[in-house]
């Protein structure tokens, strides 16, 4: 019997099932980081990376991957964050998705949860 899996509900469920930690995929630090591949997923889920065949509409409230990609790399990169450019933290997924929020005019709230981006979202 396979096991309904409930969606999350923070942005720390979407960091946790998005880095694969709960699948138990990964093993230690690895399970507590997200990598770029991760994140466009979570931003997927999130409902504001635009679709592979589409540019966001002027307007929209989404990005292209290009948009979330220097994203990552900001994030990953700012005051605070540790040695490894390759895999975000908690504290850094947290500033990448504010960075995100603001992007596609969400507003600079903090911290933010998924209620905020469903709310814009549908």
């Amino acid at each position: 019997v396979k096991r309904q899996e409930s969606p999350p509900k923070t942005l720390q469920d979407v960091f946790v099932k998005f880095s694969a930690g709960e699948l138990g995929i990964q093993r230690g630090q690895r399970a507590a980081t997200m990598d770029m591949n991760e994140f466009m997923r979570a931003l997927t889920f999130l409902k504001v990376l635009a679709p592979r065949s589409e540019e966001p509409k002027k307007g929209a409230k989404t990005m292209s991957k290009t948009e979330a990609t220097k994203i990552f790399r900001k994030a990953n990169a700012g005051p605070g964050s540790d040695a490894d450019r390759r895999e975000m933290d908690g504290e850094e997924f947290l500033r990448a998705v504010t960075l995100v929020a603001q992007a596609v005019g969400m507003g600079p709230k903090e911290p933010l949860e998924l209620s905020d981006f469903r709310k814009f979202t549908g």
